[in-house]
């Protein structure tokens, strides 16, 4: 609204509608210092974060509007923007949009500043993303080959129960203990031997408690597959957002040099 004001021409006679324009262009530079003044206190809140690891949001470039400062969108009013070639910005490891001017260096250096702060969070963010998609490939393997050596002892443990059961139907019924030997193994003093069928609920005891061991671990490899898989989704849109305004900003700087 006020870049529309201000190209329109009003006559001398039609002050109501010159103190309008006025106006409204002291409301947007109002606006303007205000958001100037939140974004100061935001960008001092995060510079007083130590440890905390930001959740670094793609980079939104803004389409460049000639005569007008990249950084804070006021008129420039000195001719010639503040700018960097190509090569200094290879030098100083900062990407601006094409066709980008700042009405003055300290607008230059406070985007170029954003711009190393956004970088820095987004190599942190991909770091620690990576890290934990690592993590829990480890954590899997690791699961997977307690349930595979769980499997095998259960295996083995089968092996027995059906080799106890033949021997078991092999043999003829088992003799009664006597009065005598009861008593002193009541009293501790005689060990009671175990029959083939004591044997056999035994093994069936640690193959049933093998089995719920592996239900719970096979329950946590599910929760730890998810987290997983999640976090590979959470890398794979990263890239292709980051494809995606790369795309973007290069069909914006072609138009511009079409027009």
């Amino acid at each position: 609204m006020t870049n529309k004001l201000n190209s329109v021409d009003f006559a001398e006679e039609e002050d109501i509608l010159q103190e309008e324009r006025n106006a409204v262009i002291r409301k947007y530079s109002g606006l303007m210092d205000d958001l100037r003044k939140e974004k100061e206190i935001i960008t001092r809140q995060i510079e007083n974060e130590d440890d905390t690891v930001a959740v670094a949001p793609p980079l939104q470039q803004k389409v460049p509007k000639k005569g007008y400062c990249y950084f804070c969108d006021t008129k420039i009013n000195s001719g010639v923007p503040y700018q960097f070639s190509k090569e200094e910005q290879e030098v100083l490891e900062v990407k601006i949009v094409e066709g980008a001017g700042f009405c003055s260096q300290e607008c230059l250096l406070s985007h170029c500043k954003e711009y190393k702060k956004w970088q820095s969070l987004h190599q942190k963010e991909e770091q620690k993303n990576e890290e934990k998609i690592q993590n829990k490939k480890k954590l899997v393997t690791q699961i997977h080959l307690a349930i595979g050596s769980l499997r095998d002892r259960i295996n083995n443990l089968i092996k027995k129960e059906k080799e106890l059961e033949l021997d078991i139907d092999a043999l003829p019924s088992e003799k009664k203990e006597g009065f005598f030997r009861r008593i002193a193994q009541s009293l501790g003093l005689a060990k009671k031997e175990s029959s083939p069928s004591d044997k056999l609920a035994e093994i069936k005891r640690k193959r049933q408690k093998l089995e719920a061991e592996i239900k719970d671990k096979e329950k946590f490899l599910q929760q730890s597959l998810l987290v997983l898989k999640i976090s590979e989704q959470h890398q794979k849109v990263r890239k292709n957002l980051k494809n995606l305004f790369s795309k973007r900003n290069a069909i914006a700087g072609k138009g511009k040099e079409e027009e």
